[in-house]
């Protein structure tokens, strides 16, 4: 009865990829970039909303970091509201 999760482009997640390998390597802005192209490729990909908030908040942009975290806020909600019919049944 669980709706499919969200299943991200083939587009967004090469870029989601390169994105986060960039982090790993501790080039932030080069990382920001290429999870821009990933969210710009798929906007419901959360965790590339969540992996470019990370990069924006290593480059001091404490206000993108929080505009990624609002833009996934909405598939949050709906996460923890089946969490909370679960376990209901």
């Amino acid at each position: 009865m669980r709706p499919a999760a969200h299943k991200p482009t083939v587009d967004a997640l090469r870029w989601y990829e390169r994105g986060t390998n960039a982090l790993r390597d501790g080039a932030y802005f080069q990382a920001s970039q290429m999870l821009q192209e990933a969210v710009k490729a798929d906007d419901k990909f959360a965790l590339a909303h969540a992996r470019l908030a990370e990069a924006y908040i290593a480059l001091d942009n404490s206000d993108g970091a929080k505009d990624e975290l609002l833009a996934i806020q909405p598939a949050m909600a709906n996460a923890s509201s089946l969490s909370s019919l679960m376990h209901c049944v």
